[in-house]
């Protein structure tokens, strides 16, 4: 019989004949859809049933034209796949009008049925290859090492990039277990890992020890998801991994660097704060004992360490604006003078502008200028009120009344901490703050803290 099948590719406008068989014309080769009657049913999505009558009123109507040789009778039904028409399933006889009719043409699109299902299928099965085929490629080329875990840990999948970090071509890798590449000694820390991804308790990114074929020891990150399986449980482990060695060394050496200078900077505080207290006998230690009450406040009103670190910077040379105070005048035993007074209460504003010029990490320069501020706004240089007052000012101020009360000075003996005690608490959220009091004064009477 004369049989062919038509498929219309609606991308390149062309249409295709995957099967033809037929007794006078050549199979064709892909062309552009003109006015034959296959493109008819394509176009209408309808089947039709073609004598000499109805292909005569269908050319007159400017709807068709004859292609190839003339038929006798042309039965031609649509395939069509997900609703939409994809091409035509087509049989025809040359010299018999009567060779199909109605019965024919039901049968064919019974059939039809099935060739479209058949093609809906091969198009899928096509798609996914080329997908696999995409996906494998970018698996083998990606610069990160991918590999799949069995349930096992075992390696299921390899690729290139995994064996360039690692020394192991995928042969040699296929089949083993994780612990080829993870050090004994972290090997059941990894497991653990490995455990919560099999039980779905998401996924895992971390920086491990790795160890290579040829036994050098290298830092990876890892990015880890588990696999889960039609039944909902997980039947392995997708790893993406990459090389951070020599990123992992810089960041050391930084660090080293940035100990190192850390320690340079608290030795030049520290040269600062013998020169300030050289000039004031009478207040040596003051500094060194201010640090560790206001670093010790703040560690109970549970601050950060990076910001007690910067108020033990800014405790140690809290007084360096004292350098440009006469020594005459801060060893005087007498009472001072307004303007002696006046030149004393500068030394904030100083300290500030010496600090200033230099780049902490800290905002030194501010906690420095602040520290003799007062949560009423009474305090000075600045008259600030409140949370306007960096919190490493207000415990900082009252670390320093409470040495200075409890300690000696040149114009009286120590006033004892129980004044101390008794001025930050009748003061309480008057000049000074109240956390920062509660904290000190727990310090105190229930954390045993001693100042000496």
């Amino acid at each position: 019989g004369n049989f062919y099948i038509a498929l219309y590719d609606k991308e390149n406008e062309l249409i295709r004949f995957p099967y033809f068989v037929d007794e006078v014309d050549p199979p064709p080769s892909p062309l552009r859809p003109g006015k034959g009657l296959t493109e008819f049913v394509i176009r209408t999505g309808k089947p039709l049933l073609c004598d000499e009558a109805t292909d005569l009123e269908l050319r007159r109507a400017g709807k068709v034209e004859i292609i190839g040789a003339p038929s006798a009778v042309w039965l031609g039904v649509p395939l069509r796949v997900d609703n939409a028409v994809v091409g035509a399933m087509v049989v025809q006889h040359y010299s018999d009008p009567k060779a199909y009719g109605h019965a024919e043409l039901r049968m064919l699109e019974f059939v039809s049925s099935q060739v479209a299902k058949s093609i809906e299928h091969k198009r899928y099965e096509e798609a996914l290859r080329e997908n696999q085929e995409r996906l494998s490629l970018h698996i083998q080329h990606t610069p990160l090492a991918v590999i799949e875990w069995d349930a096992d840990f075992r390696v299921l999948q390899w690729n290139d990039a995994a064996a360039q970090i690692f020394g192991y071509t995928a042969a040699e890798a296929a089949g083993r277990h994780a612990s080829f590449i993870v050090p004994e000694r972290v090997m059941a820390h990894v497991d653990g890992e490995f455990a919560d991804l099999m039980a779905k308790r998401g996924g895992r990114r971390s920086t491990n020890e790795n160890v290579t074929k040829d036994g050098r020891t290298i830092f990876c990150e890892w990015y880890n998801t588990p696999l889960v399986g039609a039944d909902g449980n997980a039947i392995g482990v997708a790893s993406l991994a990459q090389d951070v060695t020599e990123r992992k060394r810089a960041e050391e050496s930084m660090r080293q660097g940035l100990a190192q200078l850390r320690q340079t900077l608290k030795a030049a505080i520290d040269s600062l704060a013998s020169a300030i207290e050289l000039r004031d006998p009478y207040t040596a230690g003051h500094q060194e004992r201010v640090t560790r009450l206001a670093a010790a406040i703040a560690a109970e009103m549970k601050l950060d360490p990076e910001r007690i670190e910067g108020i033990q910077i800014a405790g140690v040379i809290h007084d360096i604006g004292k350098l440009y105070v006469p020594a005459e005048i801060l060893s005087k035993p007498t009472k001072l003078s307004e303007l002696e007074y006046a030149m004393i209460r500068m030394h904030p504003q100083v300290g500030y502008t010496i600090l200033s010029k230099i780049d902490f990490p800290w905002p030194i320069a501010d906690i420095v200028h602040q520290h003799h501020e007062a949560v009423n706004g009474s305090g000075y240089p600045l008259g600030l009120k409140g949370k306007e007052i960096l919190i490493e000012a207000r415990i900082l101020s009252v670390a320093d009344v409470v040495e200075a009360m409890s300690s000696h000075r040149p114009y009286r003996a120590a006033l004892g901490f129980q004044a101390a005690f008794d001025e930050i608490t009748q003061k309480r959220g008057i000049l000074y703050d109240r956390e920062v009091v509660d904290a000190c004064l727990r310090l105190f009477r229930e954390r045993g803290f001693k100042l000496d």
